[in-house]
């Protein structure tokens, strides 16, 4: 055997170890157990997919103002004492729940706690402040947008 295939040899058995060593490392999922960390993620990525392909372009229009980074600022933000009050609304808005990465979102709730909050928020049609609505009253969701948000929940 020439040094070449001595190598090759090697190299095929510390692979074959290698990989019988991480096999035993590995969960076994033929034992019935299922590792529900792995659920958890498959289950996040379904309902991002679902966010990003349905739901992502209504908050884009209807909810970004307040609770993304990437708000489009009235032509009033330019003055003073208005902008102080816009920066703080947004601040507050995204201190709640932040969509500028999409989901799950950042705030201060688990992303089950956005979800129910962001269900009830629909329902009762308590988003936008009136404060806002009185200023953009195209930011209400309309009844289509309403049941596509409530479906992906």
């Amino acid at each position: 055997m020439t040094s070449l295939q001595r190598i090759g040899v090697l190299v095929a058995k510390r692979l074959v170890i290698i990989l019988v060593g991480i096999s035993w490392l590995l969960p076994i999922e033929s034992m019935g157990q299922k590792d529900p960390m792995a659920e958890m993620y498959i289950k996040a990525e379904l309902i991002n997919k679902n966010y990003l392909k349905s739901v992502k372009p209504v908050f884009e229009k209807k909810c970004f103002d307040c609770h993304s980074n990437r708000p489009h600022y009235p032509w009033y933000h330019s003055v003073p004492i208005v902008k102080e009050l816009l920066d703080r609304d947004i601040a507050e808005g995204k201190k709640h729940i932040d969509m500028s990465d999409d989901y799950p979102f950042d705030g201060h709730g688990s992303a089950e706690e956005d979800l129910k909050v962001i269900r009830d928020s629909v329902a009762k049609e308590s988003m936008p402040p009136m404060k806002y609505l009185l200023m953009h009253p195209s930011s209400r969701l309309t009844e289509p947008e309403r049941h596509v948000v409530i479906d992906w929940i």
